[in-house]
């Protein structure tokens, strides 16, 4: 499972909850941390230290770790008091999960499968998708780039919060940002950036991108826009982390583009 660095900071937010001994057991039965690392534990805060072994663990550990937790979910909830801390954490995992594409799907009978599966298609060895958009802006240059961020950032935040309404804005807005500060970058002034629409025409026209991938970015755009009805078969998280994923797609298309232009 390659999941984000966000998704593993909410996990090592979870292992605290948890018995310390408990924790450290699980770490090293995936081969996270061992006991070799012992040094390591005494020397600085314990979550500071699930939190190293964390974010440097190979992703096929780490994601025997999530699998083995969400199988014996029960087990752990129960050791927790009050379990509300525990109900908290695990949620917020798993929505971080779902927003890198995984699930806690259920069965024809309506049960949970005990298990994390893919719900988007998965690269193995390929950075999740969140963090590498996020490098790609940050090598950008561009003078909006934290703005940006903050607004993938902010987008992700309301999905774990379930204020999914805020997670598309959020995510439309990011998008937004992004092309109308590449078209100033290129050289539009004034109403040629005012607005999204003038934005991405300027940037065709400056055949920084063509005619056809215009109008596959103004279709992402307007499926995230408000007032857009959710089709037939999604749920309403469903369509949301979908659209999500569409701007982002977006976002990450035109500063790939901008990044390379700058280094051709």
């Amino acid at each position: 499972m390659e999941i984000s660095n966000r998704s593993k900071l909410s996990l090592c937010q979870l292992l605290e909850e948890l018995n310390r001994t408990d924790a450290r057991l699980l770490l090293e039965k995936h081969t996270i941390a061992t006991q070799d690392d012992q040094g390591t534990w005494e020397h600085q805060p314990w979550i500071i230290t699930v939190r190293d072994h964390l974010l440097a663990a190979p992703a096929k550990r780490v994601g025997d770790l999530l699998q083995e937790l969400v199988r014996t979910n029960a087990s752990w909830r129960n050791n927790v008091s009050p379990r509300y801390l525990f109900d908290e954490r695990w949620e917020d995992l798993t929505m971080c999960l779902e927003l890198d594409g995984f699930a806690i799907l259920l069965d024809d009978y309506g049960r949970s499968q005990k298990h994390f599966s893919p719900v988007e298609p998965q690269l193995e060895g390929v950075r999740p998708f969140d963090d590498e958009l996020s490098l790609e802006i940050r090598r950008s240059g561009i003078p909006a780039a934290q703005e940006i961020l903050d607004r993938l950032e902010a987008s992700a935040n309301a999905f774990r919060s379930s204020e999914l309404n805020n997670c598309l804005a959020n995510a439309r807005i990011a998008l937004e940002t992004l092309v109308k500060s590449v078209a100033v970058e290129i050289g539009a002034m004034g109403d040629q950036a005012d607005r999204f629409g003038a934005a991405l025409a300027f940037l065709t026209g400056s055949q920084f991108i063509e005619r056809g991938e215009e109008k596959s970015l103004s279709g992402n755009y307007m499926l995230v826009s408000p007032g857009v009805h959710r089709p037939v078969g999604f749920s309403e998280q469903e369509y949301v982390r979908f659209g999500r994923y569409l701007a982002l797609s977006s976002c990450y298309f035109v500063i790939k583009k901008w990044n390379g232009s700058r280094h051709d």
